[in-house]
């Protein structure tokens, strides 16, 4: 028998072998491993349990879980609520601004003006403030004066 073939049955526990005995007997390696082997299977389990910092630990991450879970929930609502008002808000604001859709009316001397007749009178008002303006400056400033300019304003505008 070779050491190869002792080593694995004395790994095996088949040392009751007769030619493994034989072997034991003119090999000291193969005895050795035999006796660390035999003193191995004599040595009882220690039952080691887990470390007292691990339980804390362990008991520390599930207590977090928990208040996660709870603040997580506090956060769901709080989201919800938000979102909640800012739809109630944009409702009310566009139910506001589609009943009071009208055009703007504004009553000057006794006509009623639409939107587009305040355009043309703030237009004629910028024009003759405009004009305004610049012969006020070429009477004080005369050698600053710049041509006058021609300005024609159609009827309906200046009416």
């Amino acid at each position: 028998m070779n050491c190869e073939k002792a080593r694995e049955m004395i790994l095996s526990n088949d040392s009751d072998d007769a030619s493994l005995r034989e072997h034991m007997g003119s090999c000291a390696e193969c005895r050795c491993l035999a006796a660390e082997w035999n003193s191995l299977e004599e040595l009882k389990p220690v039952s080691i349990g887990p470390p007292r910092m691990l339980d804390f630990k362990i008991k520390g991450v599930a207590a977090a879980r928990i208040a996660g879970k709870k603040h997580g929930h506090q956060v769901l609502i709080r989201r919800i609520v938000i979102y909640a008002s800012a739809a109630c808000c944009v409702l009310i604001t566009w139910s506001a601004l589609s009943s009071f859709h009208a055009e703007p009316k504004v009553e000057q001397h006794g006509k009623t003006l639409k939107n587009a007749d305040m355009e043309k009178e703030l237009l004629v008002f910028m024009t003759e403030l405009e004009v305004g303006i610049q012969k006020i400056n070429d009477e004080l400033f005369p050698e600053n004066s710049e041509p006058e300019l021609d300005i024609n304003l159609p009827e309906d505008i200046s009416t």
